[in-house]
């Protein structure tokens, strides 16, 4: 009968010991399967679930998936306040421990586009659609049909079809002015035909539209018409969070 017992609290031993095992590396494989996606908040929950469970080995894990969160989360910071230089230097610093995390490949792709886009001879302005040049097209004041002949003839950035924008694209300009910089506080050419001696002109400084005789000098910056692709960040696969 002393046997027999025995034998019976031998077997629920091993069979305790063996569901918690099997539950042990349920949530090791389920914190590296998170790891390996770049999902760190899901990795450290199951790392730490593991390690309750008496998992020495987890715990080198659950430094790396808080350490590459930290650097995610920084990276992000930096991402938001557009300095995409120091994000890239974040994200990278996650794929030298975790060579697999999508997210981090997605968010440097991200940067690299954005760098170029800084460098770039124009401004995209992606929410309204509108590319404009970052610089005036002359140092001068001109009149209507030289500014226009202007930008006709700008070849720039790889676009050759440049024209003077039309009233309600420079009235979006006005709106968007700080971030493409360089301008004038003064009235700027539109190609919006008002009478046959008459061409639409905004004041850089306000905002208001004058409707200008051709003769009269003006500034202008040059638009091309070539409409940007409207890109959505949820058809790339990246998201980034902001706090």
């Amino acid at each position: 009968m002393n046997v027999s017992r025995l034998l019976i609290v031998s077997v629920a031993l091993i069979l305790g010991c063996s569901a918690l095992s099997g539950q042990e590396t349920g949530f090791l494989q389920q914190g590296r399967d998170c790891y390996r996606q770049g999902d760190y908040e899901c990795a450290i929950k199951n790392y730490k679930k593991s390690q309750a469970l008496e998992n020495q080995k987890v715990d080198d894990l659950l430094g790396n998936a808080e350490s590459c969160r930290a650097l995610l989360k920084k990276g992000d910071d930096y991402f938001f306040q557009s300095d995409y230089a120091k994000a890239k230097t974040y994200y990278q610093l996650i794929l030298e421990t975790n060579p697999e995390d999508g997210n981090a490949k997605n968010r440097i792709t991200a940067c690299d586009k954005n760098l170029k886009q800084s460098e770039a001879p124009y401004v995209e302005l992606k929410g309204v659609n509108i590319i404009v040049a970052k610089k005036d097209a002359s140092n001068e004041s001109l009149v209507w049909a030289d500014a226009n002949t202007l930008c006709e003839n700008l070849i720039l950035g790889g676009y050759t079809d440049w024209r003077l924008p039309t009233k309600n694209e420079l009235s979006t300009i006005f709106t968007n002015k700080d971030i493409i910089g360089s301008f004038h506080n003064m009235y700027y050419w539109s190609g919006t035909k008002w009478s046959s001696t008459r061409h639409s002109a905004v004041d850089l400084a306000g905002g208001k539209v004058l409707e200008a005789y051709d003769t009269q000098t003006m500034y202008c910056r040059c638009v091309p018409s070539t409409i940007p692709p409207r890109v959505y960040p949820r058809a790339t696969g990246l998201t980034i969070y902001k706090n």
